[in-house]
């Protein structure tokens, strides 16, 4: 079980599989991690279920993480379109 940031499994996946990812936290370029990880398919382990919360704050590029290179068998998102505070770093409800 994993309960963390979606930039934190990124970088557990990477870190794992010995891909260096010092330089992109230091300049807390967190989603380059998702680039890394879709350079480093082999570093995705298979997670059987998800849980989103707060989902209307997510991004494109995390949503991409998430159901398409991640693939879990099931998931379950939770979110409110009235709460999103967080569109200045890509944040978008209507992925909802």
């Amino acid at each position: 079980m994993y309960i963390g940031t979606i930039h934190g499994l990124a970088n557990r996946f990477l870190l794992t599989h010995g891909v260096n990812t010092a330089k992109t936290i230091q300049d807390e370029k967190f989603d380059e991690l998702f680039a890394l990880v879709e350079k480093n398919p082999q570093c995705v382990s298979h997670i059987p279920h998800i849980l989103l919360d707060e989902a209307q704050d997510s991004s494109p590029n995390q949503f991409h993480f998430i159901f398409d290179m991640i693939e879990p068998e099931t998931f379950y998102v939770t979110g409110d379109l009235r709460q999103s505070i967080y569109s200045f770093r890509g944040g978008d409800p209507r992925l909802l």
